[in-house]
């Protein structure tokens, strides 16, 4: 089984791991994600040289079917972009096109998959997280430290109910755990069970043994009580502002509209911006006040979108053909995305 130490995300071991679920949590909540990675996007930015890294590439060329050279070059790419000594983007990278040499080799291979997982959430690619924890969980049923990590991927898809299950069941068998309770207070907050989060946050906090995760949990609950309670103030008109209930509920519209509308309610950037939709046949038109998508850094344009695309495969929605982005005052079509 491969160990804690062998974990990419956020430094070394699970706490670790807990403040990176917990910062992307807090983003949806409000604060933007500070690390956002998309390999399509930046392949051609491997730029950099080490004589480390070059002497393990040269073993690569060498014996390209050999397992090992593979894994230490990812493994080296990863240390040295955890400690700072080379771009972690460009880092993280580079060990995914590693990785997959070693998946060539090994499909099944435990550390490979386990370190693609653990890359693909920290780069917030959490289809591909969902399905690389999958497959390592097919080998190692056991490990539930893992299974609770596949559990949050799985709230940042749109199944947190699928999550909640998993870790409940997690935790019936792990019940001194501190992360699994955590995980599921964010999957519960997902689903907008307020007193359901609020208790298996205060037991997930009863047994957190680190202060920094504590304080992180406890601004995490109170945040999310209170937007529950309906005390955070969003922006807009009245009408239009009832997150908690959630904010589209009262609105006509397909079911697959709606549900989209609530999604993009949670987003960071756009959630304050939504004004209301429009549809006509499968077009679905976004409204949104001041939310000009051209100025957006290809970078980010393209993880807004990808976010978008994720949840409608995620929640099988298949009767949206377009959706056009326009501004809410004009009309002006801002951005369009096919999925």
């Amino acid at each position: 089984m491969v160990k804690a130490r062998h974990v990419l995300i956020a430094g070394v071991g699970s706490v670790g791991l807990f403040f990176l679920i917990a910062s992307v949590q807090e983003a949806l909540l409000g604060k933007p994600p500070t690390s956002n990675f998309s390999p399509a996007q930046h392949v051609a930015e491997v730029s950099y040289q080490d004589p480390d890294l070059e002497r393990l590439r040269e073993a690569t060329r060498i014996r390209p079917k050999e397992r090992v050279v593979w894994m230490s070059l990812a493994q080296e790419l990863l240390r040295k972009g955890a400690e700072n000594v080379i771009s972690r983007q460009e880092a993280s990278l580079e060990a995914i096109g590693a990785l997959r040499e070693v998946l060539n080799i090994h499909p099944e291979d435990s550390e490979a998959l386990l370190l693609m997982a653990d890359i693909s959430f920290e780069m917030q690619a959490f289809t591909k997280a969902t399905e690389f924890y999958g497959a390592y969980l097919k080998g190692n049923p056991e490990d539930d430290v893992i299974r609770s990590r596949y559990a949050s991927s799985l709230t940042f898809t749109g199944r947190a109910g699928e999550a909640k299950g998993i870790l409940q069941n997690v935790i019936e068998r792990n019940p001194k755990a501190f992360q699994p309770r955590a995980f599921l207070a964010f999957a519960l907050a997902e689903l907008g069970e307020i007193e359901e989060m609020r208790k298996a946050g205060d037991e997930a906090l009863a047994l957190a043994t680190d202060d920094r995760a504590r304080a992180m949990l406890e601004s995490f609950l109170q945040k999310m009580a209170q937007a529950g309670d309906g005390k955070d103030e969003v922006g807009g008109t009245p009408e239009t502002t009832s997150m908690s209930t959630p904010r589209f509920a009262n609105m006509k519209g397909t079911p697959s509209a709606l549900k989209l509308m609530d999604f993009l309610s949670k987003n960071p950037v756009a959630g304050p911006k939504l004004r209301g939709f429009q549809e006509e046949g499968s077009t679905l038109r976004v409204l949104l006040d001041n939310f000009p998508m051209e100025a957006m850094p290809p970078f980010a344009r393209e993880k807004f979108l990808g976010g978008i695309r994720e949840f409608l495969k995620a929640e099988k929605i298949t009767d949206i053909g377009l959706i056009e982005f326009r501004d809410a005052t004009t009309g002006k079509q801002e951005g369009t995305l096919q999925p």
